[in-house]
């Protein structure tokens, strides 16, 4: 396993803009709590929305740059804090927090039904923390999963090797990366050679070297009207990015 344990600041051409702010408005559901985190499947039209209320939601996006016309899709409840969420491309699997570094993923009976699952892997990454972000590659045979460490000190990116597509148990650590600060949520641009990070006020873009992989990051902050408690997701197609603060769900405009 290799650890990237240092951050190479540079100034180049942001690929996601100033992520500026198209709208945000609250999305009120009964005792959901702090929304900390949001993840897209291919069907772009659902977002899956993660909560520090002991709840994951998902709804559908009407307008994407009108959050009061999306609509509530399906609900879970869980017994312990929803800080991140993962969602596999068709909507049948689902990743989550198993505690201490633990990724759990649980299978959807109905695609994109989050009323009723089961647990079917888990995995160990052996960091640590808090669990605020997963990702699968186009091809869903690499996971990349980012943990909250403290206040202040760097989140740390996991980049996994998964042993058959969106299966998690099994799966090989190939690398960390050490974000500048702490960061939550990893998303990937289209092409895979960008990945982005973000808290409160800041975000970062990182270059690879390698399409969907942790190899030779090297970052840039981004600035602007950006603000997430959470993991963002990207819409390449649209050039959305989607964003959790506290009660409201948010749309940025970015090119990706």
């Amino acid at each position: 396993m290799r650890r990237r344990g240092s951050t190479r600041l540079k100034t180049p051409d942001i690929p996601f803009g100033a992520a500026n702010l198209i709208d945000a408005q609250s999305y009120p559901i009964t005792g959901s709590g702090q929304y900390s985190g949001v993840a897209l499947p291919s069907d772009k039209t659902i977002l899956y929305v993660s909560s520090q209320g002991l709840k994951h939601i998902n709804v559908n996006i009407v307008n994407p740059d009108d959050v009061s016309t999306w609509t509530l899709r399906s609900i879970s409840s869980y017994s312990s804090d929803m800080r991140g969420i993962g969602v596999d491309k068709n909507g049948t699997n689902i990743y989550r927090a198993g505690g201490g570094g633990i990724i759990e993923q649980r299978s959807l009976t109905t695609p994109h039904d989050l009323s009723a699952q089961s647990v079917v892997g888990t995995f160990n990454t052996g960091v640590g923390g808090t669990f605020c972000g997963f990702n699968l590659s186009p091809n869903e045979l690499k996971a990349f999963a980012i943990f909250y460490q403290a206040i202040g000190t760097a989140s740390i990116v996991v980049e996994m090797d998964l042993l058959s597509p969106k299966n998690i148990s099994g799966a090989t650590v190939v690398q960390t990366y050490n974000t500048p600060i702490d960061q939550r949520g990893v998303s990937f641009s289209k092409n895979g050679d960008y990945f982005f990070t973000a808290k409160d006020t800041i975000g970062y873009v990182y270059e690879v070297t390698t399409p969907f992989t942790l190899d030779n990051p090297s970052a840039t902050q981004i600035t602007g009207t950006f603000y997430s408690t959470g993991q963002p997701a990207i819409d390449s197609d649209k050039n959305r990015i989607y964003a959790a603060q506290w009660t409201n769900l948010r749309v940025h405009a970015a090119t990706v």
